[in-house]
């Protein structure tokens, strides 16, 4: 103990390091060590007034040096004097020349700083205060320094340190005097009267009137204040409204990471004398400024269903769509123009970007969109809300009736629940909103579960009369099932053996004869990748929950984060990897402050036939393409189940591709031997039992030769030698995910992918400096 300062244990010391990240202390201490230092604790340290509030109400609050630094070591942050003392006492661990001296804010001495020594030079440190100061600041001459929208300035007078903020353009332009600080060593105790008050009296410091929280990070600042959430970043000052105490607590506990901290007690405060820790906040806001984006991919009626279904649901809401052109076909990309042409004369605004650029890996286009956005921000265009979204989406959903039959319905108000979610859950900065309908997933994860129901829907609708009213049977149960219609899942097996039966179609009529008609007639998907029997719902108890799962359908609340979401992929043999959407989230959850979160705002998706994504070429299946669909999906799995492992799978980078590639690769083998086995069941009772009723009906007939010829094609394609080199494409899978070339090509890239967070937000900077220029 030295001057009612705790010294840190060796093992605490080095803990501390190792959170802060810190690289090991130069010989001969010096600034630039110093700098280092006070940065890493600024960033890992998150101050805030809970403690305070939580004090005021009884709780057991850190008062004493010794609590004050216990959290800091539990990582739980909290007002000046507990990150000072922390700070402190690892300064002196490292071997720094340190003190507490006193600066003044309103009353003498009620606030904590410390003087550092180094080379007949003196510095003053500041980590208690909730400012960004990018480095110390000397005591013998004045300095200035200024990081992401925040100004400051300081200058030596009469043997004290006067620090300075600037107050933008709302405040009247004009520099505020923070405190003057004192450079005389005092002792912990000296600030016991000042600490007192600080927990006691409302009107002696601000941090009994209004709740605070400061948590900075390598690339910017996130906080509460006066009612507000702010987020400081390249993007400038962007602010959300917190509205209720449930809304703060999931704020405090989520983006500022105090799950632990006294959070209930500290609010109890405000409750009990019936204020609103956000009182001073702005009123609702309008109708937050929505942008739309879409990158196309030769689908242009998809397009036009997409633009029709937000213009019914803007109902004269502001809202602008950005179309990136990627449709490879000329003709496509002329019906996209008329497309665009109808959506604009209905009221639509649009934006279109057309720069010659055609048939871009879904990651190019993600960031096409984002870069042009960005170009846009970065001119002074302002957005509360930027929707990506997959060109083949609309704004509708599916569900099941009360009579089980399957209805399209337009009930859940995207836009408004958007709007919703964005006022009321500040927590959110990504919200992942899914799908009803066909999974977004390919072909292959889909045909196991699809033929094994095919073949229970056989017998099923052979037990039934054809003129009799089809009886959709209730399956409410089976529909709860994890991941139920994914062949891959590492949820459970259950759904693997579980029939799901046909759900009846609104648009058929209710006959068993006609169901099984359009039943057949649908099957026809599956080798698109459509889920017949299992399709997405909606699920009105959905709550929302933290997931990196991304897709085609993602809304940006905090445009920061947007501006820093990358979107890796890597190209290997002429094959890029599908998943960049989840490996960004990943990574950009490991390195930046973002909230991600499913949910229950889903877009109706529909597999298109014969889509080049699920292994057709002129709409025929083909092998090559077949095999650029496996492996790009399976590319993007493997990558992104190295840098999102579960607790179980830390292992090194080597070691989990080469396992993550064997497990993908035969579980694939299993699924497909499975989903022709299941092929060649029902083949092998249509021959055998002629006395079915449907053998005497040739529009059935002719259907369930048409369904089975192509699956069966299918199929073959996966188990027969096929292709130039006429190897089985199974066989040829098990070759390419033992090649210890694509190993070690993997792991490079892998390496490569961890730094794009960095490399994209080092380019997103270059966009806003040249604007600024």
């Amino acid at each position: 103990m030295k001057d009612g300062i705790p010294l840190l244990s060796q093992q605490k010391l080095q803990g501390l390091v190792e959170r802060l990240s810190l690289p090991p202390s130069p010989a001969q201490l010096d600034l630039s060590y110093l700098t280092q230092v006070q940065w890493a604790y600024l960033c890992h340290s998150v101050f805030h007034n809970l403690y305070l509030l939580a004090g005021y109400a009884g709780y057991a609050a850190p008062l004493t040096a010794k609590d004050s630094l216990n959290s800091i070591l539990a990582n739980q942050g909290g007002p000046c004097h507990v990150q000072t003392v922390g700070f402190l006492s690892l300064l002196r661990g490292l071997g720094f020349h340190a003190h507490l001296v006193a600066a003044t804010i309103n009353a003498p001495g009620d606030h904590l700083v410390i003087r550092v020594d180094i080379a007949n030079k003196s510095y003053l440190c500041d980590v208690g205060n909730g400012h960004p100061y990018r480095r110390p600041f000397p005591l013998d001459k004045a300095d200035e320094q200024a990081w992401m929208g925040w100004r400051f300035r300081t200058k030596p007078e009469e043997g004290k340190l006067c620090l300075q903020r600037w107050l933008g353009k709302t405040q009247r332009e004009r520099w505020k005097t923070v405190y003057w600080a004192d450079f005389t060593p005092r002792h912990f105790d000296y600030f016991t009267e000042s600490l007192h008050h600080h927990h006691t009296q409302t009107g002696y410091g601000p941090f009994l009137q209004h709740l605070r929280a400061v948590r900075i990070f390598p690339h910017g600042l996130i906080s509460i204040r006066n009612g507000l959430y702010e987020r400081y970043s390249l993007v400038g000052k962007l602010d959300r409204p917190i509205r209720s105490f449930a809304a703060a607590k999931r704020l405090l506990q989520t983006q500022f990471g105090l799950a632990q901290a006294p959070i209930d007690k500290a609010l109890a405060v405000y409750q009990a004398h019936q204020v609103k820790p956000w009182a001073t906040a702005r009123p609702a806001p309008e109708f937050p400024r929505l942008l739309v984006t879409v990158s196309t991919t030769d689908r242009p009626q998809c397009l036009r269903s997409l633009g029709e279904s937000l213009l019914k649901h803007a109902q004269g809401q502001p809202l602008a769509l950005l179309v990136v052109e990627n449709s490879v076909e000329e003709q496509n990309r002329q019906a996209n123009l008329t497309v665009l042409q109808d959506l604009r004369e209905q009221g639509l605004k649009i934006n279109e970007l057309d720069d010659g650029c055609y048939g871009r890996a879904i990651a190019d286009s993600r960031r096409a969109q984002t870069r042009w956005v960005v170009h846009q921000i970065a001119q002074g265009q302002q957005y509360d809300i930027i929707w990506m979204l997959d060109d083949d989406l609309r704004l509708t959903n599916l569900s099941v009736d009360n009579e089980g039959q399957l209805q399209e319905t337009d009930d859940v108000g995207q836009i408004h629940a958007l709007a919703t979610l964005w006022q009321e859950h500040p927590e959110i900065s990504v919200a992942i909103g899914g799908v009803t309908g066909d999974p977004p997933i390919r072909p292959d994860a889909v045909l196991r579960t699809q033929l094994f129901d095919l073949l229970a829907n056989f017998e099923w609708f052979s037990a039934l009369e054809p003129q009799a009213i089809y009886p959709s049977p209730p399956q409410q149960a089976i529909f709860a099932l994890p991941d139920y219609y994914y062949d891959h899942s590492e949820a459970g097996k259950t759904h693997l053996f579980t029939p799901f039966r046909w759900l009846k179609r609104s648009e058929t009529s209710q006959w068993v004869r006609d169901q099984f008609l359009a039943y057949l007639q649908a099957a026809l998907g599956i080798s698109s990748g459509k889920s017949v029997t299992r399709p997405l719902l909606l699920r009105p108890d959905f709550v929302p929950y933290s997931s990196v799962l991304h897709g085609g359908n993602a809304a940006f609340f905090d445009i920061d984060v947007f501006v820093a979401h990358t979107y890796p992929s890597v190209t290997i043999d002429l094959i890029t990897s599908r998943r960049s959407d989840m490996l960004g989230s990943a990574l950009l959850q490991q390195t930046y402050p973002a909230g991600i979160y499913a949910v229950n705002v889903p877009l109706r998706h529909d597999r298109q036939p014969a889509d080049k994504s699920a292994g057709f070429q002129a709409g025929q299946l083909d092998s090559e393409r077949l095999w650029e669909s496996l492996i790009s999906e399976m590319l993007g799995v493997v990558l992104s189940r190295c840098i999102l492992p579960t607790a179980d799978e830390k292992v090194d980078d080597t070691t989990m591709l080469k396992e993550k590639l064997s497990e993908r690769s035969l579980c694939l083998q299993n699924n497909i031997n499975m989903a022709w086995c299941y092929l060649q069941h029902i083949q092998q009772q249509i021959k055998t039992d002629t006395t079915t009723w449907w053998h005497s009906d040739e529009a059935i007939m002719q259907a369930l030769e048409t369904l089975l010829t192509e699956l069966e094609t299918l199929l073959r394609l996966y188990r027969e030698p096929t292709g130039s080199n006429q190897t089985r494409l199974l066989t040829r899978l098990q070759s390419y995910v033992t090649n210890p070339g694509l190993i070690e090509q993997l792991d490079l890239e892998l390496a490569k992918i961890r730094e794009q967070p960095a490399l994209w937000l080092k380019e997103m900077q270059e966009i806003f400096q040249s604007k600024a220029e």
